[in-house]
């Protein structure tokens, strides 16, 4: 029957059930059996950045996608091929990428960050008695440059050795309980890699150390990253357009959290990539999402599946809504998340987290399951268990960001 004049036809939105989401992030993870990857490029191109805040999850991440699992094929995608790089950048978190969403991730996220680090150091400046702090940092950037030419690779206190006049001590968190101090070459370091400067190269120690080795970016990749003619409206369509393939169908809402970004700025990204609206399943009933142009044909199923996936993995962090993938263990400081919303270590089968797991000091692997598992699904955590200890060797992992019921795991 035809519409009447005047009045137009409303189509439904294709409907994403729970099944298809989780079968869509089986495989596009890397999870689902027949999609691990043989290098850690391909990994990181997958879901766009690992989480490098904790560094214990970049290797633990990929090698829970790869088909070989080794730490050794992290170092050498990160220091030999240089195919991927830590950079600030989505809601200040420190990831690893491919160096050309790196600086997509820059010009959307990281040049609005840089400038709020540089006014917070002008302040702890400020605060610790220097009366210009404008002047004082442009001479600082000037003087740090000046030695830093005249280093292959260098630490923040090689830095601070060689010019003493850049190690000026801040007072910081005055009156506080955790009130420290910090030289102001290590802040100085840190803010020169906000701006894509410098790069963070080989960790100061082991493999799970947060101090690392920088190096002026230009040295460690000729060209460096960051392309100054990248505006943020195009930088954000890039991130998003990468983000939407990897984690879609996703709400409006996700891709602003993930990001950081202004409602607006979220709104105009998704425009531009032509983002497709559908619905999905909401807590109390459907609700709108947006999947790839490219990328809304109906999912297959997926075989059944299982694994140990670290703290801050992206899979686990990459929605700001997690119901549909952790129940009800989705309530920060509770069970999975701390009181910030970090996600601690998580056992995961057919896209749905099962359980949670913590690294005893005798190097063994304690697992909770939330619902006790079938015989198939905890034969393969048993296995990837295996996988775990084969590849963090000696090191006992304990994360930065533990969640509460892992802690206490630990601590029994």
């Amino acid at each position: 029957m035809p519409a009447r004049p005047g009045k137009s036809i409303v189509t439904p939105l294709r409907h994403v059930s729970l099944a298809e989401r989780r079968a869509r992030l089986g495989r596009r993870h890397r999870l689902a059996p027949n999609t691990a990857a043989d290098d850690v490029r391909s990994i990181v191109h997958s879901l766009v950045a690992l989480h490098a805040t904790d560094p214990a999850t970049v290797y633990l991440s990929a090698a829970a996608r790869l088909r070989e699992p080794n730490r050794e094929h992290v170092e050498h995608a990160l220091l030999v091929e240089r195919s991927v790089i830590r950079h600030h950048a989505m809601r200040r978190t420190v990831w690893v990428m491919e160096p050309s969403i790196a600086s997509a991730a820059h010009a959307a996220c990281t040049v609005a960050l840089a400038a709020k680090e540089w006014k917070r150091m002008g302040k702890m400046l400020a605060d610790n008695g220097v009366v210009d702090p404008e002047a004082w940092l442009a001479t600082a950037k000037v003087r740090a440059r000046e030695v830093i030419a005249g280093f292959d690779v260098f630490t923040a206190r090689q830095l601070g050795a060689a010019a003493p006049d850049l190690a000026l001590p801040l007072r910081l968190s005055v009156g506080k309980t955790y009130e420290g101090t910090q030289g102001a070459h290590t802040r100085l370091v840190q803010n020169l890699g906000f701006e894509g400067e410098l790069v963070r190269t080989r960790p100061v120690g082991t493999w799970v150390s947060g101090e690392y080795v920088w190096s002026a970016t230009n040295a460690w990749l000729p060209g460096g990253f960051v392309d100054h003619q990248i505006s943020a409206r195009v930088g954000s369509a890039t991130l998003a357009d990468r983000y939407v393939r990897a984690f879609g169908p996703v709400t409006s809402q996700d891709v602003q959290w993930w990001a950081g970004w202004t409602g607006g700025q979220t709104a105009q990204a998704l425009a531009d990539i032509g983002a497709v609206a559908v619905s999905i399943d909401g807590e109390s009933s459907a609700v709108s999402a947006w999947l790839h142009p490219e990328d809304t044909d109906i999912e297959p199923d997926v075989d059944p599946w299982a694994t140990l996936l670290p703290s801050l993995d992206p899979t686990v962090m990459g929605w700001k809504d997690r119901t549909w993938y952790v129940g009800i263990h989705g309530a920060f400081g509770k069970t999975l998340f701390d009181r910030n919303g970090n996600a601690g270590n998580s056992v995961w089968a057919n896209g749905m987290v099962i359980g949670t797991y913590a690294h005893q000091k005798d190097r063994s692997v304690i697992v909770h399951f939330f619902d006790a598992p079938t015989k198939k699904i905890r034969g393969m955590v048993e296995s990837s268990v295996e996988r775990y200890l084969g590849t963090v060797g000696d090191t006992v992992v304990r994360p930065r960001y533990p969640s509460p019921l892992q802690a206490n795991l630990t601590a029994n």
